[in-house]
């Protein structure tokens, strides 16, 4: 049996300290739905240290990368009041492992959302919507590896760190 909430700790200590740490799933292989169970427990240990839920983010969210990456479908992970910097701050780079940038779809929520939602529960829960393109509002990950070394994604891998600490973390810039 796989410790996922063991994973969990190590991948987000190691985002904390911006310490890069062995590939996890080379050791513990993990499905779609055990990489959610780790994102989970991250968030929430995220929580339990003061931060406070603020969205929701989306990736793979253009066909292009869904055919890249061999997945039909989209990921999402949470977003904490930690995870957002204002858009033209500066963002120390030292806090993340291995750097990159993206654009991202975000939501950010008027309040915190504790179970599924219908389409129409959900639009009570917005209070703005942050995108790349054609928008006003935007939104821009910094992502980066928690391993030693920069590795190619996989949707497992990615969907686990979609709780992006600091290491592997969405700085999600907004503008009004």
């Amino acid at each position: 049996m796989i410790d996922l909430d063991g994973i969990a700790a190590r991948l987000d200590d190691a985002a904390r300290h911006a310490e890069p740490i062995a590939q996890i799933t080379a050791a513990a292989p993990f499905s779609l739905d055990d990489a959610y169970v780790i994102q989970r427990a991250s968030i929430e240990r995220r929580i339990h240290r003061g931060e406070s839920m603020v969205g929701v983010k989306l990736g793979f969210t253009s066909r292009a990368k869904m055919i890249q990456m061999g997945v039909d479908s989209l990921i999402w992970g949470w977003l904490t009041d930690a995870m957002l910097d204002e858009d033209g701050g500066r963002v120390a780079l030292d806090r993340f492992i291995h750097p990159r940038v993206e654009p991202e779809v975000c939501f950010l929520t008027s309040r915190e959302i504790d179970r599924p939602l219908t389409l129409l529960e959900a639009s009570r829960y917005l209070e703005a919507v942050a995108r790349q393109w054609r928008s006003s509002i935007r939104a821009t990950a910094i992502s980066g590896s928690r391993s030693k070394t920069w590795l190619p994604i996989t949707v497992r891998r990615r969907a686990s760190w979609l709780d992006r600490g600091r290491g592997s973390s969405t700085a999600c810039a907004m503008r009004a």
